[in-house]
């Protein structure tokens, strides 16, 4: 019956979250000169033919190749340790998705103006730098929950799948460069740079095929898990650098990760010392929000 309880929960939680990141972000939205035009004549141009198929079909087919990158460690996990870790390992996955959905849902309320702006030329840098930061602190957050949380989830939840909290603390370090990449995702459609995207995840896939089989091989199946968190990690700064002309913020993922791992760390050897650390961190980068936002 929990097993039920959990999808139904994650179900509408997940249509909750989505409509609550709609509405808050929306609040902060200019929408003046935003409208919406259908013109079925122009569908008889062939050139717009032509550029929808063509952007169309790059966009599927990257969506594709990324939904069987972050899917990949499961055929590794089901293939060398079998179903029953296999139900650990996705409950986990699950699990961490969920939040980073989140972040995705407020993300993509900005997308219509980050379009905007693209069409009409307008300067960005006030909005990102707003999305960049504010992603980073409810990342960070959300991480630190996560880790510290996750084995009373897992015994509130589903008390048998006890097995899956290593991978709960593991993923809590994917959250922050993925939440991340939603923004650098965003901006490289509007910029028109698919293509070096689809390059870009194809080989990225390959890399990730290497590490799975590497990881697990000299350090089990958390090297599995270690190897997804690596893989995000690599399409966040895959996207980030396609974008490096617009989106220069990526960069700031490379010293909140280190410092995410040593909060992470401190928290499993004194959960006071982690605590303290967590306010410290969080302090200092909503000042560092606020100092920045007095100077757009």
């Amino acid at each position: 019956m929990k097993n039920v309880g959990y999808y139904i929960g994650y179900l509408l939680g997940g249509l909750v979250a989505f409509m609550s990141s709609i509405y808050i972000a929306s609040k902060y939205i200019s929408w003046n000169g935003i409208k919406l035009s259908i013109a079925i004549s122009k569908l008889r141009e062939r050139q717009l033919i032509k550029e929808i198929w063509k952007i169309g079909s790059l966009l599927f087919f990257y969506a594709f190749l990324f939904q069987l990158l972050f899917s990949i460690d499961k055929y590794f996990v089901k293939f060398l340790e079998g179903n029953r870790m296999l139900a650990f390992y996705t409950f986990a996955v699950q699990g961490t998705m969920a939040v980073i959905s989140l972040f995705s849902a407020f993300v993509g309320s900005f997308a219509p103006k980050i379009y905007y702006n693209f069409a009409q030329g307008h300067n960005q840098e006030y909005l990102l730098k707003k999305l960049t930061f504010t992603i980073m602190i409810l990342a960070y957050m959300s991480a630190f929950i996560i880790f510290i949380g996750a084995r009373s989830f897992v015994e509130a939840v589903l008390p048998n799948y006890g097995n899956s909290v290593p991978f709960f603390k593991i993923f809590a370090l994917m959250i922050i460069p993925f939440a991340l990449y939603n923004i650098g995702y965003v901006i490289a459609v509007g910029m028109n740079r698919v293509l070096p995207l689809l390059k870009g995840i194809t080989i990225l896939l390959g890399i990730a095929v290497l590490l799975n089989w590497m990881l697990y091989k000299y350090t089990g199946i958390n090297g599995i898990a270690w190897a997804t968190v690596i893989s995000v990690i690599l399409a966040y700064f895959l996207v980030s650098f396609i974008v490096l002309s617009i989106y220069q913020f990526w960069y700031l993922t490379l010293f909140v990760l280190p410092i995410l791992l040593v909060n992470l760390w401190l928290m499993s050897q004194d959960l006071k010392a982690g605590s303290v650390f967590f306010l410290l961190v969080i302090c200092t980068m909503s000042f560092t929000f606020i100092k920045n936002k007095e100077s757009y």
